[in-house]
């Protein structure tokens, strides 16, 4: 009954990583700039490698990828002394979180998924999606 019970605990996690990688190289890999969505077809150069170099899209795929699911995962590694570190802990966009572990400047910390702002309305995706939750319960 164990053995069953690990076996269907180790294929869902599968799944949801699997969920995970498709969703986050169709937002990658796909053609469209996300920069050019929030500014518009004439913007600028320079506004539009600034807002590539926040949302990370400066980096190489690998290293977005890892920084995603570092955002997704309840439990994960942030800095905690350097705010200029892309993976520092701040508190306004993760919120409340409990540190488990920590060593010179990185902690191990448990939070909130952090699933990022919306391209178009730059409003939290978690705010968008429990706005269209009582309807979608409705339904």
């Amino acid at each position: 009954m164990q053995k069953l019970i690990l076996q269907k605990i180790f294929n869902s996690l599968l799944v949801v990583f699997g969920v995970v990688c498709i969703v986050f190289l169709l937002f990658n890999m796909l053609p469209g700039d996300p920069a050019r969505m929030m500014l518009g077809q004439r913007a600028d150069i320079s506004s539009v490698e600034a807002i590539n170099r926040e949302l990370g899209r400066d980096l190489p795929l690998s290293s977005q990828f890892l920084l995603y699911v570092n955002d997704l995962s309840p439990v994960s590694v942030h800095a905690i002394d350097d705010s200029s570190s892309r993976t520092f802990a701040d508190p306004a966009r993760y919120g409340n979180f409990i540190q488990i572990f920590s060593t010179s400047g990185h902690a191990l910390i448990l939070k909130v998924p952090y699933l990022r702002r919306s391209y178009q309305s730059q409003q939290r995706v978690t705010e968008i999606l429990t706005d269209a939750l009582p309807g979608t319960v409705l339904l």
